[in-house]
């Protein structure tokens, strides 16, 4: 006996928080594998090919968000010399 979860395309978008027409998409593109159930008429979508799409939509981490900096966003001033001295003599 097979322990294989099928989804239907409803219950994939809610999964995926997306519509309808966007898994339709998803399958039309090869994306996301589905089947054709016969007698029953409809699509469903094997829970773990679901999981396995949405780990291949995950972004890697670079760098741990606490050691990462962030740039200024603007560049603070340079310091410029003062051609004014003490005790110089203005005219």
């Amino acid at each position: 006996m097979s322990n294989t979860v099928w989804l239907k395309r409803k219950e994939a978008a809610e999964r995926l928080g997306v519509g309808l027409t966007t898994v339709d998409r998803l399958i039309a593109a090869g994306d996301l594998p589905a089947y054709k159930m016969t007698g029953q008429g409809s699509t469903r979508i094997k829970e773990s090919d679901l999981e396995a799409y949405i780990e291949s939509c995950r972004i890697p981490v670079t760098a741990p968000a606490a050691t990462r900096r962030r740039k200024a966003a603007v560049t603070p001033p340079q310091r410029r010399e003062c051609w004014y001295k003490p005790g110089m003599k203005v005219v």
